[in-house]
């Protein structure tokens, strides 16, 4: 699953991310999603029959399920299945027997008609209705945007898909499975596996479509979509890869999910391991909470998110997202962590593997730059949020997918690429079709290469942190000898002690370079290395494999080396870093030189990027110049670098250029920083240029959201239209959100501002009503708390009521303060 955009360490502030949620037990009598352990088992299901159909109209499904089991226990006489919000009418036997049953708040206890050994097989039939809270979604036009289409969708993980069907809803059991959904005719159904039958009902005007999964799976990953789509097909090898398009998006579908039969062949080979499933799918959905899941076989994206238009994909490319949902057939679906608390084994896989692909379509410098992201958000996240074990309750998202590729990075280069992938081989073939832990991994290791990598588990996902190094070199003259000391410096306690690691040592002297590998395991280390002169640079860890902190202090020069595009990217990034941190960098005409040439020569975008980003916040001659000539770069990111900073500069030839880029360049980003700067730069001008865009389309509402920012940051009650206007039912919801952000500094003195926002307490999307209730609670008032009561005596949503009576406490405390 992507949780969230993944948009590496670019400029690309202006797009909404995802927000990461944990979701929460699904069912309190075992161990689940916030308890980590996997839960005990009375029975194997071995095969899930699920018939449903719809009532679009009350947003219900009626089903009937045949659940085919074998008991684990010698005398198996009731069983329970996770359902939640089912309105069970009947309960029997394979051959018919009716059964009593139980329906208890998370559970459907059912009696059998006799005890039952592990020596049995039996079949338990349930006939249902609901009205699901979670795991199956109506979607419907009537409501946020009007363009918005008819959709029925579902999303099981983690443990979601018993609102819609009874089941073993955790993924330490695996059946094989088949839907037949009966929908309205016009709608095309996807699900898991190999389509067997579709079958027309004229009468009805309805449509049921027969989808079998012959192989095992979690039942998390059982799934259907349906709506309107044209199909786009292809293949690889004998294997159906089909791409589910709505009919107005035909083009951007075509171009976004063109390769992903490429993709499979790539996986294939790589790992060793033939994509495993009877097809491979792709179906954009409409209002979906996550990037997309990896459902066995047919994947949902969100739609607005993944199938974007060609200009969009200048900023930032769909591709990582096709890649990582397909990385996870393997790893999640093919072989699935036992419980979340080894999700890692799902995420951080799925990650490296989309890097991987990343490597073989764009080049080593991309990848490379990749694992520094993941790298540098693992060691910001400790910072923010504390150290956290990857295999933990609840372990940071960060852990599970930036730090997860990161240890793959490194167990990589511990092993070397031979042994690395014979073990990735081996993990996939002995754990086929089955639930793992991570200790099933390090035994795949073991056993396919020999290596006990019990150290590497320990200190890298049983514990916590990263090493911090510090480093020093002295040279010997006499000895002709470099001294390289080595410091492991990080606070240690029960989650993080001393790491055990190989590091690479690059040395460079006037004759070469020259690599030398050491191994690391003390709190102080020091390597001689016999040299037949003095180095000029000293590069620790070459190549960036390890997630580390590295204090090493270096010459200027050392660092202008350092710079030089046969360094690798990691390295030049790290020495731009380390050249500002002189106190009087930014005033120094020999670095703006060098920093000038990086920005507008460097081979790599992210290098000529965070050049730019340097040279413009240096205080010498030419700063204006060299941003000018940056903004002809190919690369839009390195553009919108540009632009960012001439806002420092309002000068006519920058306001000329910025209202050029405004409507003139070909990325959305860069218009929408160049709207900022502009409005920054002719702050008289700033009203009418932001009002002029609010409007304009772009990928996400990126120009309208900062148009909006704009006109809020301007104390001008002429703003207030523009606000209102696009807190509308009709804008997306991420729209909606900017322009009630301009609008709550209007709240205390403007009645028709609050007049208004009264009236979102009805409005049909939850995020805008919990909105409107916090900007009403910074009010107060006796007639805006009888509001938040009368709305709370209708509300339904736990998120908003939770909100209105956080509100009203505080109305309550200001009361009482007052009266003291």
């Amino acid at each position: 699953m992507i949780w969230r955009d993944r948009f590496r360490l670019s400029t690309e502030v202006l797009l909404l991310s995802m927000s990461v949620r944990i979701l929460a037990s699904a069912q309190g009598l075992f161990a689940t999603w916030t308890e980590g352990e996997e839960r005990s088992r009375s029975y194997d299901v071995l095969h899930y029959r699920i018939e449903v159909e719809f009532d679009e109209s009350e947003k219900a499904v009626i089903g009937a399920v045949r659940t085919t089991l074998v008991p684990l226990l010698p005398r198996l006489d009731s069983l329970d299945f996770d359902a939640e919000g089912l309105d069970v009418h009947r309960v029997t036997t394979g051959d018919g027997t009716p059964l009593r049953f139980s329906v208890l708040p998370k559970v459907l206890r059912i009696w059998l008609d006799r005890p039952y050994s592990f020596h049995d097989t039996l079949t338990v039939s349930t006939a249902y209705t609901a009205v699901p809270k979670k795991g199956l979604y109506f979607i419907q036009p009537d409501s946020l945007p009007p363009e918005k289409p008819w959709q029925i969708w579902t999303q099981g993980q983690a443990e979601e898909n018993h609102f819609w069907f009874p089941c073993y809803d955790f993924p330490n059991d695996k059946a094989t499975s088949e839907v037949l959904a009966t929908v309205r005719d016009e709608y095309t159904l996807l699900s898991n596996g190999a389509l067997v039958s579709v079958r027309e009902n004229s009468a009805n005007r309805t449509i049921t479509f027969h989808w079998r999964e012959s192989k095992p799976h979690a039942s998390y990953l059982i799934m259907l979509a349906a709506g309107v789509y044209d199909i786009i097909q292809d293949r690889y090898d004998s294997i159906p890869v089909l791409s589910y398009v709505y009919p107005s998006r035909l083009e951007d579908g075509k171009r976004v999910f063109h390769g992903a039969a490429d993709m499979l062949k790539f996986f294939s080979e790589l790992i060793g391991y033939r994509y495993p499933w009877e097809k491979y799918a792709q179906i954009p959905i409409a209002d979906f909470m996550w990037g997309g899941m990896e459902n066995t076989s047919a994947t949902t994206f969100n739609d607005t998110h993944v199938v974007i238009d060609r200009r969009a994909e200048l900023d930032r490319s769909s591709r990582g997202f096709v890649a990582h949902e397909l990385a996870h057939q393997w790893w999640g679906d093919l072989v699935t962590c036992k419980n979340w608390k080894h999700l890692w084994l799902n995420e951080g896989f799925a990650t490296y593997f989309d890097d991987l692909q990343e490597r073989h379509q764009f080049g080593e410098d991309e990848f490379a730059y990749s694992q520094y992201g993941h790298q540098q958000a693992s060691i910001n996240s400790d910072k923010r949020t504390g150290r956290k074990p990857i295999v933990s309750v609840d372990s940071f998202t960060p852990n599970l997918y930036g730090r997860g590729a990161s240890v793959l990075h490194m167990l990589r280069y511990v092993l070397g690429d031979e042994l690395f992938w014979k073990a990735i081989n081996h993990y996939a073939h002995a754990y086929e079709f089955q639930s793992v832990e991570t200790n099933d991994f390090k035994l795949a290791i073991e056993h396919s290469t020999g290596q006990n990598l019990h150290w590497f588990f320990d200190e890298w996902l049983y514990k916590a942190g990263y090493p911090v190094f510090d480093v020093a070199s002295r040279w010997d003259e006499d000895a002709q000898t470099l001294m390289l000391s080595v410091k492991q410096v990080q606070k240690r306690d029960s989650l993080t002690s001393l790491f055990r690691m190989p590091v690479d040592i690059e040395v460079t002297t006037e004759s070469g370079a020259e690599t030398h590998r050491v191994s690391l395991a003390n709190q102080e280390e020091e390597f001689a290395f016999s040299l037949n002169s003095k180095p000029v640079l000293v590069n620790f860890d070459k190549g960036n494999w390890i997630l580390k902190e590295v204090h090493f202090p270096k010459t200027r020069q050392e660092l202008i080396l350092q710079l030089q595009p046969n360094q690798d990217i990691a390295a030049r990034l790290t020495a731009l870093d380390q050249l500002q941190s002189d106190s009087l960098w930014n005033s120094d005409g020999g670095l703006f030189s060098i920093f000038s040439d990086v920005a507008l020569s460097d081979s790599f975008w992210a290098v000529r990027a965070g050049a730019v980003n340097a040279v413009g916040k240096m205080n010498v001659a030419g700063v204006e110049d060299v941003l000018l000539e940056a903004y002809q770069d190919i690369d839009s990111r390195v553009r919108n670098a540009a632009v960012t900073n001439l806002g420092r500069f309002p000068t006519e030839r920058v306001k000329d250029l910025l209202r050029k880029a405004v409507d003139g360049d070909s990325s959305y980003v860069v218009n929408a920083s160049a709207l900022r700067e502009l409005a920054s730069v002719d702050p008289a001008n700033a009203l009418d240029l932001a009002a002029a865009h609010v409007g304009t389309p772009s990928f996400l509402d990126g120009i309208s959201r900062v148009a909006m920012s704009v006109l809020s940051s301007i104390d001008d009650q002429r703003s207030i239209p523009h606000l209102i206007e696009y807190s509308k039912i009709g804008h997306q919801t991420y729209t909606r959100f900017a322009a009630l952000a301009g609008l709550r500094k209007y709240m205390r003195q403007d009645r028709e501002v609050q007049q208004y926002v009264l009236g979102l307490l009805d409005d049909p999307d939850k995020q805008v009503r919990i909105r409107a209730v916090q900007m009403l609670g910074s009010v107060g008032g006796e007639s805006i708390t009888q509001a938040l009561r009368n709305r709370q005596a209708q509300e339904t949503d736990r998120a908003v009521l939770d909100e209105i009576e956080n509100q009203l406490k505080g109305e309550k405390s200001a009361t009482e303060a007052g009266g003291r």
